[in-house]
């Protein structure tokens, strides 16, 4: 039998990363510090509702064939 997929949001080096990515491509007032936190920290709550969602799915999928 396979292992269930557990599912987990991108570290927080690779949101940041994106994140100071974003804001330099946009450049301009976007290219800002705060700006850049704030996308961060965006990302960052919905990479893990993301996450939490897929492995919820996943649960209730395996309940169902049980």
């Amino acid at each position: 039998m396979s292992r269930p997929i557990t599912y987990q949001p991108p570290s927080l080096d690779v949101i940041e990363h994106f994140a100071h990515a974003v804001c330099s491509e946009l450049g301009g007032d976007d290219a800002q510090p705060e700006i850049e936190r704030g996308l961060a920290s965006f990302t960052k709550i919905i990479a893990r509702i993301l996450a939490d969602d897929l492995n919820r799915q996943q649960s209730e999928f395996d309940n169902r064939i049980e």
